[in-house]
């Protein structure tokens, strides 16, 4: 009873092509007991996190590490050089492994299959390198229209939804877009309690103002980090390395 419903038609006309009818960020798992088999599947720029890890037991798939470590490992070794590679670029720079050696991750646009003993793994979509520029394209104006199209799609929702505004260029533009398809369109600025340099409320709200878009704020200080920071850092499975 819910859109979730559309994935198992799919699955069931296309078979494992169904991914290619599929579009946002998803991390999808089936099971087939006809064929008796497991699909796990990722979406083509890995927004969602999917994991896995198999041993003696078999294999188990999660949207977290830590329900992987506790309740499926007895006991498991960190990935020293995954580690380092975070601290050192500031980014976790593998796409399968992660900073637990027994734990896998299913790569951006990819679709496992497990079958009884054997593990098939495919990349179903990657970004094409070799870009072939057409002269009589119009390359501005089909960015615009693609943009659009993207954002009022993603502004379909049963419960009430806002743009997140930090007056920068990329939300900026999207939240311009939002109101270009709807006519109410929310947006909530968080902002410091100093005002800072970073603080970024004046600018976002003289842009909403000017959109006639609706216009929240959130102001955050030095005591909500420190009162959140043990919640905030028990739901992380991985290092972020964001300043």
């Amino acid at each position: 009873d819910s859109d979730c419903e559309t994935i198992l038609f799919l699955y069931q006309k296309h078979g494992l092509n169904f991914v290619d009818y599929l579009r946002g960020m998803f991390a999808i798992v089936l099971w087939d007991s006809k064929e008796n088999r497991l699909i796990v599947v990722r979406d083509r720029l890995g927004q969602k996190p999917i994991y896995f890890s198999r041993g003696e037991q078999g294999v188990v798939i999660s949207s977290e590490i830590k329900s992987i470590t506790k309740h499926f490992l007895n006991s498991f070794s960190l990935n020293n050089q995954e580690i380092t590679n975070a601290l050192k670029y500031s980014y976790p720079l593998s796409s399968d492994k992660t900073v637990i050696g027994e734990v896998e991750k299913v790569k951006p646009g990819e679709l496992i299959v497990f079958n009884n003993d054997s593990v098939n793994r495919k990349i179903y979509w990657n970004l094409c390198k070799n870009v072939i520029i057409n002269k009589n394209f119009d390359y501005i104006e089909n960015t615009h229209r693609l943009l659009k199209e993207s954002v009022d799609i993603r502004l379909r929702s049963d419960v009430p939804i806002a743009v997140l505004l930090s007056s920068g260029i990329d939300s900026t533009a999207i939240a311009s877009l939002a109101k270009d398809c709807r006519e109410e369109v929310h947006a909530i600025t968080v902002g410091y309690k100093s005002y800072g340099k970073n603080d970024e409320r004046e600018l976002a709200k003289r842009f909403a103002n000017e959109k006639g878009i609706i216009y929240h704020e959130v102001e955050l200080d030095q005591n909500d980090f420190n009162n959140y920071f043990e919640e905030y850092t028990s739901v992380i499975d991985e290092p972020v390395c964001d300043n």
